[in-house]
């Protein structure tokens, strides 16, 4: 079977890499496209589910080559990645069920819907408090807000930062005072990259 009567039967999925340069490269369906990686990432080698075409012989690979670290843990695809769900609760919901996911890339909506998300629980629960407590009710229900929603938004967060290419690590830029969290939602702004990069291929939004 010649290699254009192969490609529609590889579905988009991590291949082995047929130049032989990585363990692994992402093939969209289509096409081999630039992400590559040593490890972190769940490979297709099953027997009846044949691998795509190699590229020409001499060809390289489509886009510009990024090479993943071999250590980092956020090599790969995450649980997350994929064509993102519409509409706000949609979006929360998917952002809640991958509370733990700090791997993988979130288009803009996706960070801009869970943060009016996170607004308005703070919000309602903050008037709740402050009618059942005063001030000192307010602010113990908040704080439960707070704490209770950290980590789906520290790891949206981290993804959104991801998907311009960026480390995660970069949320510490909140601990600075001010200047430090107007930074960081300078960088939620910025459009996704809209290619592949050492995160993981780009993610189809439902607006971005």
């Amino acid at each position: 079977m010649d290699s254009a009567a192969r490609a529609p039967e590889a579905p988009a999925a991590w291949y082995r890499d047929p130049t032989g340069r990585h363990q692994y490269r992402y093939f969209d369906g289509r096409a081999w496209t630039a992400h590559v990686a040593n490890d972190g990432v769940t490979a297709t080698d099953a027997l009846d589910a044949p691998p795509p075409p190699p590229p020409p012989a001499g060809a390289a690979p489509a886009g510009a080559e990024i090479q993943a670290s071999h250590a980092s843990a956020s090599v790969g695809i995450a649980t997350g990645d994929g064509p993102r769900p519409r509409g706000f609760l949609a979006t929360i919901a998917h952002c809640l069920e991958h509370a733990t996911d700090f791997r993988g890339r979130a288009p803009r909506a996706e960070y801009w819907w869970f943060a009016l998300f996170r607004f308005l629980v703070l919000f309602v629960a903050t008037n709740i408090g402050m009618r059942l407590g005063g001030e000192s009710g307010a602010y113990q229900l908040a704080l439960i807000v707070l704490i209770v929603l950290l980590v789906p938004y520290l790891a949206v967060s981290v993804r959104r930062l991801h998907d311009i290419g960026l480390r995660g690590w970069l949320m510490l830029l909140e601990l600075v005072p001010f200047v430090g969290s107007v930074a960081v939602i300078v960088l939620m702004t910025v459009q996704s990259e809209p290619r592949a990069n050492r995160f993981g291929p780009p993610i189809t939004p439902a607006s971005n």
